[in-house]
């Protein structure tokens, strides 16, 4: 009998550790494509602490306790940093999108079944930074560009984000205590992030809060945050002394559904081939949760709508309108395609990924068909960046969770890997371009990504035979691909705006003719294909177009940038600032600007010319695009910037030369 006892005993103890055996190594596989993923997104990936026979000891040992935990918080046994913000799928099918109708033309949206309409799956939200030691955080400050960077005491330091060729950031500076390794953020717009403060210790929350109560230390830095994310997200910032309190203002108690009117950003306003249907997302600023929503949004929420509408006004499909929920970062619905018979739209929702990744397009993929206003589900989030076969029966994807780069079939949801030339050890991938016949793909690959010795290289995919070549190896100019029309060439723009064609076969790249030479001393011309327009500008300008509405030519050295706003004259978007810096402004000669004439006004502070203001810096209507034009210093210290008078002529000129060309759509 003792034997029958101790023989299903042993039973028990071979399966239960067995059954631990099998959690650890899946757990673990779990956590190391976790850290690649994150790895490759630019984020500091703490160390593992156990590890090796220690940690599987202990996996075996509480594998129950660490599964029902695992399971409870995030919904898998295998939880991991990345799994710590996914939403559970929705169904795959969803019922029609809402209808707008009226008896005069206009009633409330009403869903025809009465169900509430069901949330679509964001894109994980990715936690922030990792956990430091005051080790790490001094290397990061070392390794961060030294005009980025600052150091206010032994203790403290500021990491400022900066515009850089498809970086995607998701904050306007960093300001780090290192010894308790306590972090706070400004915004884009110099605000203190109050609600992402993160405190270690009490000395760090000391520290920092001396630091954000330091008016003028905090104008300065406010500046400076503004002055390189002027217009980012299509809007206006206000300069730091139009700032009437340096002291973060709390959010409002109430959270009142906003609208484009009242606190809503519209974004990626898109019309479709056939200029039949017309997109526009908007997403609102953040507010908090209601007291009953705490639970569901913890760090508050905001509002996100997708409405898809005839031009004729005829049909109006909302196909996206909820709350969701805020953390570091968002995410919002965009555009991908119009299906190639013109009667489906295909979206996916993009998020703001914590550090850097520059190759930033998706996250799902939705489609909606514009007959009934039914949205399926294609694809569960699946990567960050992808690209859809011209037959739309395959996608290209870099996938998450350490996948890698593949190919799914959307009918059968197979999956096709596809080993990539590794070309240095910390690099990403995307840029994705299929050829026209659906036979090959382009991507890119950046090494060094987001630091000041980034280069791209171009890979060539053979779908087919599912194999990898390198066409063009990593190169400081930074291409860009651009959208691939000819079987045997696709169109490359460099980080200074001039335009390439590169021979996907045999690797060959020539430059655009029109473009001329940077040695010849001549003018070079950047061309908007988004907009429609052209700039000449002499050598030692270098021109970047990679903020939404913003068009900058940036004088070499000297942190002068002359920046063109623009939009559309159908995109709701503002362009005008809301304040400007201390001085007074002494007129100039006016300029003529795309054939007719506006002012200039140069803004002196203590007898140094610090910004020229073109038209006043209000709008400028030429055609069907409206322009706001300033010269502007990035500088840190105010006092120090001064703008020399051949730099204003220069930047005079490049106004003076621009020019309304066919847009590239």
């Amino acid at each position: 009998m003792s034997r029958k006892i101790l023989a299903i005993l042993a039973l028990f103890v071979f399966l239960y550790l067995g059954i631990g055996a099998v959690f650890h190594f899946k757990w673990i596989s779990a956590q190391t494509a976790c850290r690649e993923m994150r790895r490759a997104q630019g984020e500091f990936v703490e160390p593992e602490v156990f590890g090796g026979a220690l940690g599987l000891f202990f996996n075996m040992i509480n594998w129950p306790i660490y599964g029902w935990a695992n399971i409870h918080h995030d919904g898998t046994p295998f939880s991991t940093p990345c799994t710590h913000s996914r939403n559970v799928a929705p169904s795959t099918v969803r019922a029609p999108a809402e209808t707008l109708t009226s008896s005069e033309g206009k009633a409330a949206a009403t869903r025809p079944d009465g169900a509430a309409f069901p949330t679509v799956t964001p894109a994980p939200n990715f936690p922030m930074m990792g956990v430091h030691t005051p080790e790490d955080v001094e290397q990061y400050f070392a390794q961060w560009p030294d005009e980025h960077k600052l150091r206010l005491a032994d203790d403290v330091v500021v990491l400022f984000t900066y515009p850089h060729p498809l970086a995607n950031w998701v904050a306007g500076a960093i300001i780090y205590h290192i010894p308790s390794v306590s972090v706070v953020h400004l915004d884009f717009d110099g605000s203190v992030m109050t609600e992402y403060a993160h405190y270690e210790s009490q000395a760090g929350q000391t520290h920092l809060e001396e630091i954000l109560a330091d008016e003028e230390l905090l104008k300065e830095l406010q500046a400076h945050v503004i002055g390189q994310w002027e217009q980012v997200l299509g809007k206006t910032l206000m300069t730091a002394t139009s700032i009437p309190d340096i002291t973060p203002e709390p959010m409002p108690t109430s959270s009142p559904a906003p609208t484009a009117q009242n606190g809503a950003n519209t974004l990626f306003p898109m019309t479709s081939p056939n200029d039949q249907w017309q997109i526009v997302t908007r997403v609102s600023d953040p507010v908090p949760a209601e007291a009953d929503e705490t639970e569901q949004f913890p760090n508050g929420k905001y509002r996100v709508e997708m409405i898809v509408e005839r031009a004729d006004g005829s049909q109006t499909w909302t196909v996206v309108d909820e709350w969701r929920g805020y953390g570091l970062g968002w995410t919002s619905p965009q555009p991908v395609r119009w299906s190639a018979d013109g009667h489906f739209l295909y979206f996916t929702n993009v998020p703001v990924p914590n550090g850097c990744s520059i190759f930033v397009n998706g996250g799902d993929l939705w489609r909606l068909d514009l007959n009934s206003g039914a949205v399926t589900e294609v694809a569960s989030y699946i990567g960050l960046a992808m690209a859809l076969s011209p037959d739309e029966t395959q996608l290209a994807v870099n996938a998450s969770y350490g996948r890698g780069f593949l190919i799914r079939d959307l009918a059968t949801g197979a999956e096709q890997p596809i080993s990539l030339p590794q070309p240095d050890s910390s690099w990403q991938i995307g840029g994705l371009q299929w050829s026209p016949d659906g036979q090959h793909l382009l991507l890119s690959q950046a090494v060094n990504p987001c630091s000041p010795e980034m280069k791209t290289a171009v890979v060539r995919i053979d779908v087919n035979e599912l194999s990898a070549t390198t066409l063009l190896e990593p190169d400081e100019r930074n291409f860009t691909l651009l959208e691939w029309v000819r079987d045997d060439e696709v169109p490359l723009q460099d980080r200074d705006g001039r335009t390439w064609y590169l021979e996907v076969f045999s690797g060959e790249l020539a430059e655009e003719e029109t473009a001329e030479s940077p040695a010849s001393g001549q003018r070079q011309t950047f061309t908007s294909q988004e907009y429609g327009f052209s700039l000449q500008y002499p050598p030692g300008w270098t021109p970047v177009a990679t903020l939404p509405n913003q068009v900058s030519l940036i004088h070499a050295g000297d942190s002068i940038a002359l920046r063109f706003g623009v939009r559309r004259v159908t995109e709701d978007i503002n362009l005008v600032r809301s304040g400007v810096s201390a001085g007074n402004f002494v007129p100039k000669e006016p300029v003529t600007f795309i054939g007719q004439p506006i002012s200039s006004e140069v803004l002196v502070y203590q007898g140094k010319d610090k910004a020229v203001f073109y038209a006043q810096a209000d709008e400028i209507a030429r055609g069907d695009l409206v322009f706001v034009i300033t010269l502007e210093s990035n500088q840190l210290d105010y006092e120090a910037i001064e703008i020399p008078p051949q730099i204003q002529a220069e930047a005079d000129a490049i106004v003076a030369s621009a020019e309304l060309v066919a847009p590239n759509n």
